[in-house]
């Protein structure tokens, strides 16, 4: 045992006797250990008050620099509420209610709910890992069994390795693991018509004699360990050089991801030769760090790495552990993350376990099995959206989806928008890969999206998901690669669309969409404070063969049934009911198929017999352009100062003749702003606001609109600023025009052909 400080000694022996103690009901007094630089002037000789240092130097640091530096912030020592015999330690001037250091017992006290547990710092515990997913397939079979299967449809692989007989064979019924790596620069062998026989014969992938890369091995390695034999690595599983094929397979990727048992995650490394730390077996070793005190000889305890609370009780505690990564910046893992039903997650030194309902780490013990609500992920697959909050940012909320993905029997833009904001700050390293990247997704919502989606919009919300912002400086992006003969051969067949948000490399925001979800009773929308409102009929339009396809823009159809007591007929199902909590006229509504789901007005969605059935998310790609009927007029542009306008993405005041103020743009600095150019406008749709909410739901210009003689009820265009390139218009800013100064301005009636 190593020595104690004489106040570390007496803190032993008071947590000695309080797990000792047979009563639930015994206390534990949050103990003052004294400032922060005595902590670190007796680490060197004690082992707790090291123990301490280890964790709370960097926290500190990281947080609070100078009370760090100045050594006088006040270390608290105190038991935690929820989990008996787990302590906490806290810094005195932390306010926000975080804990940053967990300390468990690796002794059984009278309510051994959690544990600490000795980690191997070499070598990763195959076995503990094993158990973890045994114990979701055998517990959470609601949440996290092979839900694909389950609703009918079958999207499985074509091929997988054998690891026993390492060679590639045909995907049958037996289970399989998926792999999620970085490929990076790395050389490898990959599949391809010439060689698909020779990697179909055994022992064609040894690990010893062929050339791949360290994460595969280390994949195939690890997939023994757990006795399991087969393993999918697109790479090696899709023939490369066949289109067809190739197609087919990214077309499924939400079913070959959901139907594997797990997928290993390779979170560690820029490459596909990064490994995967710790396997037995593997290309290298780990080092895990773990701080570990003896505080009187009958008790030991560890500090929880990471901190119990930063891990366990919000999913945002994990994503920060990963986010440093390469792999958490590419686009095609993101779709891979949220498409797995688990993962087993490798990061440099440790690895987690992640599942629809829990997350498990390696140095904590659940002790009682009563207690796995307070480690649950929270369940948006099947939770009552009346208890439903928002955040636009996705912190404690909607970056939760990180982890599942479900499928509701209803279009559900909650679920839809967090999926392309969080997508649009991935990285690609072909960025005319997008669609792909993001087809399974699509892929895994088209079924409970009654139209279906055109270049990454839901037709069914089209008018809403138009009204897209950059966060940053934005650059157009490529549908065919620089170097393809297929490149100029139908006008402007180069470029992804502009007015789609998959036409455009940068990082998105998506605020505005914000109320196509006030459909969903507690979204936030209960009042009703602002209303996008669809007068435009937009068509899919092919430039080449000048053929069109009407686009089904019908998510507010029956939007007159907000707040409507009368006895008119609802649509077939539907029923109206009452809640007195409710703003305005309390009415709400249910529909017999959609259980626990409630509503402002009725919606569309699929027949009950089409959900989950296999879908195509094949795109309409030569009908590029919209074509649509409406007004257009001529402003001018002005720098104005707007709050929150730091960055390259920023509001832009929209003038009239006269210069009066009449609406604003965003501008992000990827063309060349002239305020002495007068721009074209074009109406994609209308906009209701009350004053009183412009500040708060993400209306920069209310310093112009809340006058005290200005209307109590914004009304404004939402427009897009547009120009003609090689005979072809395009979008360049979306922005908002008051209905007053547009309806001035004398516009024109136009038909638009936007590419």
């Amino acid at each position: 045992m190593h020595p104690l400080c004489e106040r570390c000694t007496t803190l032993g022996q008071e947590v000695d006797i309080y797990l000792g103690a047979s009563s639930v009901d015994a206390v534990f007094p949050d103990q003052n250990l004294g400032k922060l630089a005595e902590i670190q002037t007796k680490s060197g000789s004690c082992a707790f008050c090291h123990l301490f240092m280890t964790k709370l130097y960097f926290y500190l640091s990281y947080r609070h620099r100078q009370e760090q530096e100045r050594g006088e912030t006040e270390i608290y020592f105190g038991l935690d509420e929820t989990f008996r015999n787990t302590f906490h330690i806290s810094a005195a001037d932390l306010n926000d209610g975080i804990r940053p250091l967990q300390i468990l017992s690796l002794r059984k006290g009278s309510q051994p709910i959690l544990l600490g547990r000795i980690v191997d710092p070499d070598y990763v515990d195959e076995k503990l890992i094993r158990s973890w997913i045994d114990s979701c397939v055998k517990r959470h079979s609601d949440t996290c069994g092979r839900q694909a299967a389950s609703r009918g449809r079958k999207a499985r692989p074509i091929r997988v390795i054998d690891v026993k007989n390492e060679c590639l064979v045909s995907a049958d019924d037996s289970h399989y693991v998926a792999l999620s790596y970085v490929w990076g620069k790395a050389n490898s062998i990959v599949t391809l018509k010439s060689n698909l026989k020779d990697l179909e014969k055994q022992g064609s992938l040894n690990l010893s004699t062929s050339r791949l890369p360290e994460t595969i091995k280390d994949a195939m390695t690890f997939v023994r360990l757990l006795n399991e034999r087969y393993l999918w690595i697109d790479c090696l599983c899709i023939v490369q050089d066949d289109k067809l094929e190739k197609r087919f397979q990214i077309d499924k990727m939400d079913g070959i991801y959901e139907e594997a048992l797990f997928t290993i995650v390779a979170a560690s490394g820029d490459d596909a030769n990064a490994g995967l730390p710790g396997i037995r077996g593997g290309s290298h070793s780990r080092h895990f760090q773990q701080s570990v005190a003896q505080i009187s000889p009958a008790t030991t305890v560890v500090a929880s790495q990471p901190p119990i609370w930063d891990a366990l009780e919000m999913p945002m505690g994990l994503e920060h552990l990963v986010k440093a990564n390469t792999w958490y910046s590419r686009a095609w893992t993101y779709q891979e993350r949220v498409l797995s039903r688990r993962s087993i997650i490798f990061l440099d030194n440790s690895v987690h376990f992640c599942c629809q309902q829990m997350l498990w780490v390696e140095d904590v013990i659940v002790g009682q099995e009563k207690i796995e609500p307070y480690f649950q992920m929270p369940d948006y697959g099947s939770r009552d959206y009346s208890d439903a909050d928002h955040e636009e940012n996705g912190s404690d909320g909607f970056r939760r989806l990180d982890y599942a993905l479900d499928l509701k029997k209803w279009p559900s833009m909650m679920d839809f928008r967090p999926l392309v904001s969080d997508f649009s700050c991935r990285q690609l390293t072909y960025e005319y890969d997008v669609q792909a990247a993001f087809a399974g997704m699509l892929a895994r919502l088209q079924t409970s999206f009654p139209e279906g989606f055109h270049f990454g919009h839901p037709e069914m919300f089209f008018h809403a998901t138009l009204l897209w912002q950059p966060k940053q400086k934005l650059r157009r992006r490529r549908q065919i690669p620089p170097d393809s003969k297929f490149r100029g051969a139908v006008n402007d067949g180069d470029f992804y669309p502009s007015w789609s948000w998959q036409g455009w490399v940068g990082a998105l925001s998506l605020a505005e969409w914000a109320p196509e979800e006030g459909y969903i009773k507690g979204a936030g929308m209960d009042d009703e404070p602002t209303w996008i409102k669809p007068t435009i009929q937009f068509f899919k339009y092919d430039l080449k063969s000048r053929q069109q396809k009407k686009i089904r823009n019908h998510c507010q159809e029956y939007r007159r049934f907000h707040c409507q007591t009368s006895t008119e007929n609802l649509p077939h199902g539907w029923k109206r009911g009452f809640d007195p909590e409710l703003p305005r006229n309390q009415v709400f509504y249910t529909h017999d198929c959609l259980r626990h789901s409630q509503f402002f007005w009725p919606i569309d969605f699929p027949p009950l017999d089409f959900i989950g059935q296999d879908s195509s998310t094949t795109l309409d790609s030569n009908y590029s352009a919209l074509r649509f009927q409406t007004s257009r007029s001529w402003f001018k542009l002005r720098r104005d100062k707007y709050p929150f306008s730091d960055g390259n993405a920023y509001p832009v005041s929209i003038i009239d003749r006269n210069a009066n103020w009449c609406g604003r743009i965003i501008y992000d600095e990827s063309w060349q702003l002239d305020l002495d150019q007068s721009y074209e406008f074009v109406v994609i749709s209308e906009g209701i606001v009350r004053k009183e909410e412009t500040r708060m739901f993400n209306y920069p210009e209310y310093q112009f609109i809340s006058t005290p003689d200005s209307p109590q009820i914004y009304q404004y265009f939402n427009v897009l600023l547009i120009e003609q390139e090689r005979g072809l218009t395009q979008r360049k800013a979306l922005g908002r025009i008051t209905t007053a100064a547009w309806e001035s301005s004398g516009p024109s009636d136009s038909e638009v052909f936007l590419t």
